[in-house]
């Protein structure tokens, strides 16, 4: 970089910072001549940008730099120039860094962030920070005054109050929950320390009544062929036998239905005929009434939700937080305006409680649960989690900001924290509450018929009495009308 003086170096990086990396190596040239107190102004200057690995030549041929993580600079707070060293732009960012702070804002993250100064259980991501500190030698300083950035971001939509408020105290990072993906000019994001998927979770099936179950053994093609059969028998029936149409359906009745005839037909062809028909009718009655038994004795459960496309069938109620809804908009457009119809009318909160989750078992509607939720429950295989499809990703990890020089330092632990399985030790001991234990339905032995399993056939029953005894009623009277009638004449 080519500048006359400090104020034009300062103007060109206000401009172009953001376009900038701050962890590159600059070498810079003034037209004009400084003073060592102006070239250390110049340093603490581009320091506060967080452009550490700095040359500037000066009279032509002397290499002028600093080392701010070095004990003579004091982490930065003491500009000790270096002139003509052997590799200017080496060694700027130690192994270790004697105890130079690091400034963290936070705010409560669930089981991620509990409190920094609760020494036994602070939260993973907290345990996460203390150990990168120890392994590089920094002092991890947590602030007591603090933002709820989270809220923020959440209601916002955004992580804009966090970026300014992080510039405006020089905080160096902060613990977040973020989707992955999102980029900020203000921000960078440190590698994921754990990451998991979003998606939808309901509570285990519920037992549903079987009685109409009677009708569902045969598929409608059968049923059709049956009932098409037994017309075009009782035409038969009716015709050979030279008895009423009706009469002959009460016969062809009673084979299907007892597989029971009072007599049979003399000749040969519509003797085989019914031969073959009783065959059929017997075959029948034996295949649905073991399937039936089986049918009924055995519990019968909610259809299963697989996917999306399993969910938009059913008649499932949703509660999830509306700030979900740009995700869910990546199904389509159809989709989301069925799944936003499902949504109760419940009030968002800024802070999504433990209690929405830990309740939704207890209920009918489904909620987007987190594969970290998963630890809240003691025996979360039973539910119904629709796997298939993920809402999205979501990572815990650190915002810090634009051109914090340890960012690399912080990836590479972090790789060695997920090697080592770390992370996951961090997180279930994170989980320290009792774990909620989700009731199971009835297990799938067999029962014995009750009520239940025969409501259908009970109904067509009293139907029927009824009928009968309506025709019974109406026989009655229409008979004395018509003693009445002979009597008079």
């Amino acid at each position: 970089m080519l500048e006359n003086d400090l104020n034009n170096l300062l103007a060109t990086i206000a401009k172009n910072y953001y376009r900038l990396n701050s962890r590159a190596k600059f070498l810079i040239i003034f037209r004009k001549k400084h003073t060592k107190e102006e070239l250390k102004h110049v340093f603490a200057t581009l320091w506060s940008y967080y452009i550490y690995n700095v040359v500037i030549l000066t009279n032509g041929s002397n290499f002028v730099t600093w080392y701010p993580y070095k004990s003579a600079s004091k982490c930065g707070t003491v500009v000790n120039l270096v002139t003509n060293t052997e590799s200017p732009f080496g060694g700027k960012i130690p192994k270790t860094f004697g105890k130079c702070p690091v400034n963290v804002t936070w705010t409560s993250l669930s089981f991620a962030v509990k409190s920094p100064f609760n020494k036994n259980n602070p939260g993973y991501s907290i345990q996460y920070l203390d150990t990168i500190g120890e392994k590089l030698d920094l002092r991890i300083v947590y602030l007591t005054e603090n933002i709820d950035y989270v809220a923020l971001a959440i209601q916002a939509g955004n992580w804009t109050h966090l970026a300014q408020h992080m510039k405006r105290f020089k905080i160096d990072c902060a613990p977040v929950i973020e989707h992955l993906g999102s980029t900020y000019t203000e921000i960078e994001w440190t590698k994921p320390f754990h990451q998991w998927g979003e998606h939808f979770a309901f509570p285990p099936r519920k037992m549903i009544r079987t009685s109409w179950k009677l009708y569902s053994i045969f598929s409608h093609e059968i049923w059709l062929t049956l009932i098409v059969s037994f017309v075009v028998m009782s035409l038969f029936w009716a015709q050979i036998s030279k008895m009423s149409l009706g009469s002959a359906f009460l016969v062809i009745f009673r084979l299907i239905i007892q597989c029971a005839l009072a007599s049979v037909p003399r000749k040969i062809l519509p003797r085989l005929t019914f031969i073959i028909f009783l065959l059929g009718i017997c075959n029948l009655n034996w295949l649905y009434l073991s399937k039936l038994s089986s049918e009924l004795t055995q519990p019968s459960y909610e259809p299963k939700i697989k996917n999306i496309a399993d969910l938009i069938k059913s008649d499932k109620k949703l509660s999830y937080f509306k700030s979900f809804d740009e995700s869910l908009k990546q199904f389509g457009t159809e989709i989301f305006r069925n799944l936003a119809n499902r949504r109760l009318k419940k009030p968002d909160a800024l802070n999504p409680s433990m209690k929405l989750i830990t309740d939704f078992v207890e209920s009918d509607y489904g909620i987007i649960l987190g594969d970290v939720n998963l630890f809240l429950f003691k025996n979360p295989e039973i539910l119904e989690v629709l796997w298939q499809d993920n809402i999205f990703l979501i990572a815990t990890r650190y915002g810090v900001r634009r051109g914090f020089p340890l960012l690399e330092r912080f990836d590479e632990w972090t790789f060695r924290f997920i090697e080592s399985g770390h992370n996951f030790k961090w997180i279930q001991e994170s989980y320290t509450i009792p774990k909620v234990v989700i009731p199971r339905q009835k297990n799938n032995q067999f029962v014995a018929l009750n009520l239940d399993h025969v409501l259908s056939i009970l109904i067509i029953y009293f139907v029927g009495m009824s009928a009968g005894f309506l025709v019974f009623i109406s026989e009655v009277v229409s008979g004395r009308k018509f003693s009445e009638i002979v009597i008079q004449e």
